[in-house]
């Protein structure tokens, strides 16, 4: 993923994110909670309901040895705004909560345990390698009678230079019957829409999918029949759309034909 994708895939996987015991309800819930920015947020982009969590997308270098790669940093600021005390205790470790599952009285502390159990996690879904380095808390502001508190972790993220779209793996024919290996690593991000099947006459993949004849489409899970033909190359292409929200099913990505694992010659 390239710098934007991974924010995007960060933001996705915080809106996903849910409490572990009680009701086990989402920690930021819906209504725009989960944002991104650049550099520091300003007043107009904070959400104006909390628990809230802002995805900061900060600098990043070209990798010394590999150019096609870049250290992208990454601040993740979780927000809480919590009552019933005049020094903000429970904005930052919590107070009364009738439901441990829900995010009803829930302190930055507590969100930013959730938020870095996203991180921890976060590289099953993009392969991308990912370090954090940072953790702070910041002093609670009175807000009508209630403190905001902020948390923030920072991480950094080996990102591609240019927008990637992994491919599926392990990809194998047993007569009419095709399986492949996708379900954490493409049908997991947040901006994969499909898997198609298709094929190219000879013995050598080509990488763009204008060169194959579809064959399946809109498959949104990890096999398929169909059956094969001898003297074709048969590539299960993973289809995106980079945006990845409110149903978006237009394809404007697709992994590569030529990747080993993602195709099969019969």
């Amino acid at each position: 993923m390239n710098p934007e994708q991974m924010a995007r895939q960060i933001r996705h996987e915080l809106e996903q994110v849910t409490w572990p015991a009680g009701s086990q309800a989402l920690v930021f819930g819906s209504q725009g909670r989960v944002r991104i920015y650049s550099d520091l947020p300003t007043e107009e982009q904070i959400p104006p309901v909390f628990p809230a969590a802002m995805v900061g997308i900060k600098s990043g270098t070209p990798d010394r040895d590999l150019p096609e790669f870049m250290h992208q940093q990454f601040t993740v600021t979780a927000l809480a705004m919590v009552g019933g005390d005049p020094m903000g205790q429970h904005s930052v470790v919590g107070g009364a909560t009738a439901d441990v599952g829900t995010s009803a009285g829930k302190g930055v502390m507590e969100l930013a345990e959730r938020v870095r159990y996203v991180l921890k996690n976060i590289m099953g879904a993009t392969g991308s390698k990912v370090h954090m380095h940072l953790s702070s808390t910041e002093t609670p502001v009175s807000i009508a009678g209630k403190h905001l508190v902020a948390n923030d972790t920072g991480i950094e993220a080996m990102c591609t230079s240019d927008l990637y779209y992994a491919p599926p793996q392990q990809f194998v024919n047993s007569g009419s019957s095709w399986t492949w290996v996708g379900a954490q690593h493409c049908r997991s991000r947040h901006d994969f829409v499909s898997y198609a099947l298709a094929y190219i006459v000879g013995s050598t993949p080509a990488e763009d999918f204008s060169s194959y004849t579809q064959v399946e489409s809109s498959v949104t899970t990890e096999a398929i029949t169909h059956v094969a033909v001898p003297g074709r190359v048969y590539t299960v292409f993973a289809e995106y759309n980079r945006h990845g929200r409110s149903g978006e099913t237009t394809i404007v990505g697709r992994s590569r034909g030529d990747r080993k694992g993602a195709y099969v010659v019969i």
